[in-house]
């Protein structure tokens, strides 16, 4: 489905079956692998395209890039894009504009163009929901005419036959009263649905313009106001690490970047006692999303599925099951990773060897003080952020002769498949995760909960800080060393060192 300008071209059966042979020629070319004629009918297509006032058919849209993937030529590919976006913003056909959208985002993301795949991805997500309040709208408006008809139809029926019996007539009263019930309780359904609506597109929108914000021009951030008032307790034993901090420039970029993390965090719950389970549940509830699990199977089952930011396990679920169940967490290799708090009944050196048993990284005996467990969870969450600070300093030493020590063996695996294949411009997330035989979305969850950082925006990094080692090493032209890390066009990769390092790589030459 294609969209068209107030000129009304695609009334024109001529210029329709044009269009349809000239894709149908460009479909049989790409069927014969000739993709040098491809290319060729590819700019006359989209010559014919811009000639007759179209928006761009998102088929097209996919069909050309593919094309030009072939051939290896980014910029045809990222001009088509470009003026896709333009058409984006002229269509108020939200049908076709989300369409078009959706095909924009899958070769922003086939073109590893992350950020304008950001923006847009926002820009589909904003017209979708948009798409969505406006059929609900059509529906209840729908609704309130066929009410209006059944009113209508009542009083004429009740003026036309004033002579029936009494019982008819409470008939009569007893459908108006339903009728009348039914449409109060469509509008205040409709009240509270719009509301929800408003406050959703209003979100979308708000978004969509941080998604505009360059991160240069952000300020440094404040310190976090935490959500846990009181100083920690020496008594609750706690695994932490050493504190660090990022320079203003950095913390700016990583605010920046958590701007598109929505996903708020997960704590799991294993507790087989409802009324344990649920007041642990209210302290957790203003920071995290709940689940929870009370037996060993599905506990081990939500761990995997959903791997959670946070784990809280009662250590006697079944005799000495609940340690077994956080020991089966700490060893494997997909959950090792998240902070596990065990409730014992012990007190004591009993508790501390309960935790130790399990390998928990903070322990309480029940019932826990609410003010103390806030506490707790937090440094957890902190101890986290540390290790995000530490990565980025790894990742900043890694192609230097001070390279530290990897201590994350999937960190070390990644960082290696990466480094192994940082000149392929094809390089993808999804590649790198089926190599980890991980899922994509729990590939991304586990990245994230051990450096701060999205797969994209990690490969780029790393890209990044080899081309700095490589141009103090003189190794080459700034030009052969961006081809050498990944960065097809020279001057996209001078702009992409700039906004990373501050710095222009001429000025390491020099």
């Amino acid at each position: 489905m294609f969209s068209v300008l107030p000129l009304c071209a695609q009334n024109n059966s001529a210029w329709r079956d044009t269009l349809q042979t000239k894709q149908k020629l460009l479909r049989e070319l790409v069927l014969e692998q000739n993709y040098e004629d491809a290319q060729v009918e590819s700019g006359e297509l989209r010559a014919f395209i811009k000639r007759n006032f179209v928006f761009m058919p998102s088929a097209t849209l996919g069909l050309i890039s593919s094309i030009y993937l072939r051939n290896k030529d980014r910029s045809s590919a990222l001009s088509m894009l470009a003026e896709a976006e333009q058409d984006v913003q002229r269509d108020k056909n939200y049908d076709t504009k989300a369409a078009l959208l959706a095909a924009i985002v899958k070769e922003h993301d086939r073109w590893g163009n992350e950020e304008r795949a950001a923006i847009c991805r926002q820009m589909l997500q904003t017209t979708q929901d948009t798409l969505a309040a406006r059929q609900l709208s059509q529906k209840t408006r729908h609704y309130e005419q066929t009410i209006d008809s059944l009113r209508t139809a009542l009083n004429t029926a009740t003026a036309t036959k004033e002579n029936t019996i009494t019982l008819d007539r409470y008939k009569a009263l007893a459908l108006v009263g339903i009728g009348a019930f039914v449409l109060l309780a469509l509008v205040v359904a409709q009240l509270n649905n719009n509301n929800r609506w408003r406050r959703k597109l209003e979100n979308r929108e708000l978004e969509f313009e941080l998604s505009h914000v360059n991160p240069n021009d952000l300020p440094p951030p404040n310190d976090p106001q935490s959500t846990f008032s009181s100083e920690p307790n020496t008594s609750t034993e706690v695994i932490k690490t050493g504190n660090s901090s990022l320079s203003a420039y950095d913390m700016s970029r990583r605010d920046y970047f958590s701007l598109y993390e929505k996903e708020p965090q997960v704590a799991l719950v294993i507790e087989p006692n409802r009324q344990i389970a649920l007041y642990v549940r209210s302290l957790l509830s203003s920071n995290f999303e709940v689940i929870t699990a009370d037996t060993a199977a599905e506990a081990l089952k939500v761990a995997h599925e959903s791997m959670p930011d946070l784990i809280v396990c009662d250590a006697h679920l079944n005799g000495q099951e609940g340690i077994d169940i956080v020991r089966q967490i700490k060893l494997s290799e997909r959950t090792n990773h998240i902070p596990v708090v065990l409730l014992s009944k012990h007190y004591g050196n009993d508790g501390r060897l309960d935790a130790l048993r399990a390998g928990a990284d903070a322990w309480f005996t029940r019932p826990m003080q609410s003010d103390e467990f806030n506490i707790t969870v937090k440094h957890l969450i902190d101890s986290q952020k540390t290790k995000h600070d530490d990565f980025q300093r790894l990742l900043q030493l890694y192609f230097t002769d001070d390279r530290p020590p990897i201590p994350n063996r999937f960190i070390a695996d990644i960082i290696t498949y990466i480094e192994a294949d940082i000149a392929n411009i094809d390089l993808m997330p999804d590649e790198i995760a089926r190599k980890m035989q991980m899922s994509n979305p729990l590939f991304v969850r586990k990245l994230r909960a051990l450096t701060g950082k999205e797969p994209g925006q990690l490969i780029r990094e790393l890209r990044l800080e080899k081309s700095k080692f490589l141009l103090e090493k003189r190794a080459g032209t700034p030009q052969a060393i961006s081809a050498m890390v990944g960065f097809p066009n020279p001057g996209n990769f001078s702009m992409a060192f700039k906004d990373y390092f501050g710095e222009n790589t001429l000025l390491l030459m020099g």
